[in-house]
Formats: C-alpha cells, sequence, structure tokens
C-alpha cells in the first residue's frame, strides 16, 4: 500500500491510526465496483474511481451520484483543512519528482469559498466553447452567428469579442485561442460533465462532452440541464494540487532526452488560470485579466 500523506492526527480512512473522534469504523456498506457518475458518499470528496488523497483507493461503496442513496452508517472521511490539503498535494507533487515550494501559500478553506453558479458557468463554458470553434476551424463563421442570434455576446470578454468579430483573424491569434479548451475543460470537470481529472501529460479532449454543446441556433438547454457542480470540497483539492503544482511545472530542472513530460506546464497554466476563476480569487471576473501568479 502506498505511504499515507494524511497527517496521522487527522486519521486516514485507509489507516487503523485513530482520530480525535475515536477509533475509525469499518464501514458496513458493500465494496462495489463504481459506477460510471458514482462517488463514495464517505469519502465525499474522492470520486470512487479515483485515488484518495492518502494515495489509497476508496474502499466504500460507490452510489450514483445524484440518487440520494446513503450508507448504513454514519462515519465519514474527515474533511481537509488547509493545511492538510497542502500537504497532501505537496506529498503527490514529490512523488512525481516535481520540484516543491513549501513557501506557497495556503488557500482558503471549504467554509471560506463562493464557487461560481451553475449560470455563471454554463455562460463561461459557452464563450469558451464560442472562442475554440473559431480558432479551430478557420473560416468556420457558425459560432459567431450562434452567439449574435441569441445575444449572448455580454457572456464573452472583450478580448474574446474582437476575435469572434473578426472575419479572418491571424494564425497566432488562432493558436492563443485554441488553447482556451483547456480552460474549458477544467470547468466541465469542476460542472460535474468529465469524469476524471488527473495530471496532465498532454493536451485535454472534449470528445465525452462536446454532444452536451448546441448544433445549431438554440439556446444551450441540454449543456445547462448536466452542469452539476461538484462539491467545494473536491474542486478545492483539485485546485490546491493545480496551484502548487504550477509553481513545481515551471522550475523542473531541463532534461537531457526527449522523454514526454511528467507533467504539461502549458496545460497546467490555463487550468489554474480556470481554478481562480472558478473561485472567484481575488474577487476578479474578468476573464481577460484573471491573474494565476503564486
Amino acid at each position: 500500500m502506498p505511504r499515507c500523506v494524511w497527517p496521522p492526527w487527522r486519521g486516514c480512512p485507509a489507516s487503523p491510526q485513530p482520530s480525535p473522534a475515536g477509533p475509525e469504523r469499518e464501514c458496513r456498506a458493500p465494496r462495489t465496483s463504481a459506477k460510471r457518475g458514482g462517488f463514495c458518499r464517505v469519502v465525499k470528496a474522492t470520486r470512487a474511481t479515483q485515488p484518495h488523497a492518502c494515495s489509497t483507493h476508496c474502499s466504500h461503496a460507490a452510489v450514483p451520484a445524484r440518487s440520494g442513496a446513503v450508507f448504513p452508517t454514519a462515519i465519514r472521511c474527515p474533511r481537509m483543512t488547509p493545511e492538510q490539503r497542502k500537504s497532501a498535494s505537496e506529498a503527490r507533487i514529490r512523488s512525481l519528482d516535481i520540484p516543491v515550494n513549501e513557501d506557497l501559500r495556503l488557500l482558503a478553506a471549504d467554509d471560506e469559498v463562493q464557487l461560481r453558479s451553475p449560470e455563471e458557468v454554463l455562460q463561461r463554458m459557452i464563450a469558451l466553447w464560442a472562442v475554440v470553434g473559431s480558432a479551430m476551424i478557420p473560416g468556420n463563421r457558425y459560432f459567431h452567428r450562434y452567439i449574435v442570434a441569441n445575444r449572448y455576446q455580454p457572456w464573452l470578454s472583450a478580448r474574446e469579442s474582437r476575435f469572434l468579430l473578426k472575419e479572418n483573424p491571424g494564425e497566432q491569434q488562432r493558436i492563443q485561442y485554441s488553447w482556451q479548451l483547456e480552460p474549458l475543460y477544467f470547468i466541465g470537470w469542476c460542472a460535474g460533465l468529465i469524469e476524471h481529472i488527473g495530471i496532465p501529460q498532454g493536451s485535454s479532449s472534449l470528445k465525452d462532452i462536446v454532444g452536451l454543446f448546441p448544433k445549431d441556433m438554440a439556446p444551450p438547454e441540454r449543456l445547462k440541464a448536466a452542469i452539476r457542480l461538484r462539491p467545494t470540497a473536491e474542486i478545492m483539492d483539485q485546485i490546491d494540487l493545480v496551484y502548487r503544482l504550477d509553481w513545481g511545472v515551471r522550475n523542473l530542472p531541463p532534461t537531457a532526452d526527449d522523454s514526454a513530460p511528467v507533467a504539461n506546464a502549458g496545460v497546467i497554466q490555463e487550468w489554474h488560470r480556470a481554478a481562480n476563476w472558478m473561485i472567484r480569487h481575488k474577487g476578479q471576473d474578468d476573464w481577460d485579466h484573471i491573474e494565476i501568479g503564486a
């Protein structure tokens, strides 16, 4: 079993260590395989198909994410404090031989975070979908027509609006906006549309959710109905990891060979930007000016 990175005083659900509230009790739910979209209601912040913060797989039963089912025991995996979350992220980054900056600040506690609303997420996803589509399909004016026909111009940032209005944007601009696929992917994960998000080694793919977006001029009702924001704790676990990983990949020593990177710095930087927008970091609302500094 991999070494547990949970502080021993907190009590890891996979460890015999007692927690302050008393010894851990075994969950009486059957250990079943995870269904698509399922998550462990005992380990609320962890999808049943993904590694737990302590690097062990959740052994509790997976239940449909929106079924309302509960376990026959009241025990729950303890929610991480900012300090514990920082320790868990740093341990995972070290396991990849990526540098860790222990002086990076703590992120806010879960109850101090105000996530974007489902409506804000919908609007940002449509804006990013429009600019990514325009960037990747040169000469295609569908996305511009869609935004104008539905009067969604206020959903775009000033720079996005200028890009969509151009008849023939230059290659450099198209490359720049094609990278907006990455924040779209990250926000899509926060919205519960993408099942798994890990540490990216290459570019992301939207193939699993592209069918949710409009194919004509109709409003994005299918996408709107599908959005179910993940729990704040789960989102903050990933945001803390991305925040610390962004520093690490920027400070990786150069390698002599052409082996694939353990983490893609460009993708992580775009995820970091989306993460800061998602939690309203420093009260920033202008997509064109989201800060991602340490």
